[in-house]
């Protein structure tokens, strides 16, 4: 085969554009909205939280691939199979519209999804990847959309159905049971006895659930506790953290115009942390704005260190209605928010287009990256951000990337619709 030449330039021109898109109606392409729009982010504004780098002309571009090659090691001499930047495609089977992914640690990576990208009642899709191939598991369940594990062999699923436990003698040999029927929309945990859960019907019912999983034999009947804070009327999206003392939960909080399906349903994005008591705090978390008729919404977050938190949404003015982001550092009263947007939406009533942040990693608060609709992946090293080449010819990818996990020291996994990039993250010798 012929290698396959990549302009960046291209891709750069293309991806600028998208950011100075006008806007129409609020949008948003949650997995259970019955729709995914095709559209992505741009970069972070000046100020306290850095700047866009801008892209390098074509001249420069064309250079760089000259004396670049092929970057990541996985191709053979004949294909390409990795970008400039490093960020390696691996083969998916067919219909694998992926939410999440998840490695054990020891090279072992899952990916969950569904096999339709609209589709609420989608079935279920569960990837295994081997270190050099990925194959479908079996499991019985419509959509499925979050993924988390303390090892290779307790692992924990969600989805639309309800949330199942994977567990047995090897990794390539699991058994999976239904411990609830809940509607899970997010996992994460710090240990095999300390697993948390958030469930909610769909991103606007404001009837969702925060469960809390502390060991075989503690809780409920199946182990997992229902937390009080699940009285609080709230569509609750995320669950993170980075140890059984630091949790956040997160998610969108009725704003009083709950029967106006054209604003955004008039939500408040709003994040919650855990006190030492067991108690949740709204006290030092940002402020995503709202108008009774333009909500906000939560879509990404990461700690990624307990005093370096990252999240990212919509937020509304009585003028326009922007993508944003926050970085949080802590203080002895809570944190210090910096608050920026990418810019894609503008407009006096609502917009179309709104280019979210899907899904956030870090291994140092210099090293983070974004991604979301449209392809578009930036990564921040504590200054500015830089949009990351992840395509091998001169189109822009159109997928949205909707999940992150990695391993400092092995590899970065992204994974969205009908696509699953690796990135190696040993240092070279």
């Amino acid at each position: 085969m012929n290698r396959v030449s990549e302009r960046t330039a291209v891709l750069a021109v293309v991806l600028g554009a998208t950011a100075l898109l006008p806007a129409i109606a609020c949008s948003s392409g949650d997995d259970d909205s019955g729709s995914t729009p095709e559209t992505g982010n741009t970069g972070l504004d000046a100020g306290e939280a850095g700047s866009v780098v801008p892209e390098a002309s074509a001249e420069a571009a064309s250079d760089a691939d000259a004396s670049r090659g092929d970057a990541g090691g996985d191709a053979d001499a004949d294909v390409r199979t990795c970008s400039n930047d490093g960020f390696c495609h691996t083969e998916l089977p067919a219909k694998s519209w992926l939410a999440d992914v998840w490695g054990d640690g020891t090279g072992i990576v899952w990916a969950v999804g569904a096999d339709d990208k609209t589709s609420l009642d989608a079935g279920a899709v569960l990837l295994r990847w081997d270190g050099k191939a990925w194959t479908k598991q079996t499991l019985a369940a419509k959509r499925l959309s979050a993924i988390w594990g303390s090892g290779p062999t307790d692992l924990w699923v969600g989805g639309r159905d309800g949330l199942y436990h994977g567990t047995g003698a090897t990794s390539d040999s699991l058994t999976w049971t239904k411990v609830r029927g809940d509607a899970i929309v997010s996992l994460w945990g710090s240990g095999a006895n300390d697993v948390w859960a958030a469930s909610s019907t769909n991103r606007f019912s404001f009837d969702g659930k925060i469960l809390h999983y502390a060991g075989a034999g503690s809780g409920g009947a199946d182990g997992w506790d229902v937390d009080p804070i699940s009285s609080r009327p709230m569509a609750f999206r995320k669950v993170w953290g980075t140890s059984a003392a630091d949790v956040w939960i997160g998610g969108n909080e009725d704003n009083g115009c709950s029967a106006n399906s054209v604003c955004n349903n008039g939500a408040g994005t709003t994040a919650l942390h855990r006190l030492p008591d067991g108690t949740w705090s709204q006290a030092g978390s940002p402020t995503f704005e709202t108008t009774p008729y333009l909500g906000s919404e939560l879509t990404a977050v990461r700690s990624v260190t307990p005093n370096d938190v990252w999240i990212a949404g919509s937020d509304a003015t009585n003028t326009a209605s922007f993508d944003a982001y926050f970085r949080g550092k802590s203080k002895t009263d809570g944190f210090d928010w910096a608050k920026g947007t990418l810019g894609t939406c503008f407009g006096q009533v609502g917009c179309a287009n709104i280019l979210y942040t899907r899904a956030i990693w870090g291994a140092r608060p210099d090293d983070v990256y974004l991604g979301g609709d449209s392809g578009q992946l930036r990564h921040w090293d504590g200054t500015r951000m830089t949009l990351m080449t992840l395509t091998l010819d001169a189109l822009p990818s159109t997928a949205s990337l909707m999940g992150m996990w990695g391993k400092p020291g092995d590899d970065l996994w992204i994974v969205g619709s009908e696509i699953a990039l690796r990135k190696s993250l040993k240092v070279s010798p």
